[in-house]
């Protein structure tokens, strides 16, 4: 139903029973009023009547809100203590701690934390000679391309991941 204005509903309603209580007739009085295409459908002016015969009035009937019970300001704040002891816990076991559902634990750290769990990555440890070490590959790379064009065609790097032509780069386990 098109949502229409009290001043409209009300016009609606005294229409309906200045005709004796007839949707057709109404429907037709109310036709040059809306115009042609924008009238009230049956279905609206009956329903109309029904809400207001059993309300005794032409407002809408206000739908509560669900309340949002798990998302409280007092779990956020025991999720938010509970990861600042100990950061590192699953969100299983911190939610059987916390006696909170765990999905309700991850929208917590999700949205309203910004914390969001990661895996653990290993990294390789750069020690003092890899600069060096890059320093001088980088440059016999440079040398064998000026001496060799489609040199860089040839170069082959295993390290699983995919370079795609947007300039996305896609790992498996990369992580942001």
């Amino acid at each position: 139903m098109v949502k229409y204005t009290n001043e409209q509903r009300l016009q609606i309603l005294k229409i309906y029973y200045r005709n004796s209580e007839s949707v057709a007739a109404t429907l037709r009085a109310i036709t040059p009023i809306f115009g042609r295409n924008s009238h009230p459908s049956r279905q609206a002016v009956t329903s109309l009547v029904k809400k207001f015969e059993s309300t005794y009035s032409l407002c809408d009937i206000a739908v509560p809100v669900r309340l949002q019970v798990g998302r409280s300001v007092e779990n956020i704040a025991a999720v938010e203590t509970s990861v600042a002891n100990d950061p590192n816990q699953s969100i299983p076991r911190r939610s059987q701690k916390l006696g909170i559902a765990k999905t309700t634990l991850w929208r917590i750290l999700r949205k309203d934390l910004t914390v969001h769990s990661c895996k653990i990555r290993l990294t390789q440890e750069l020690k003092p000679m890899d600069h060096s070490k890059r320093r001088t590959f980088s440059d016999w790379a440079l040398e064998k391309m000026q001496q060799d064009n489609p040199f860089h065609c040839k170069i082959i790097f295993s390290d699983e991941v995919n370079f795609w032509l947007n300039g996305l780069v896609n790992k498996q386990n990369m992580q942001y």
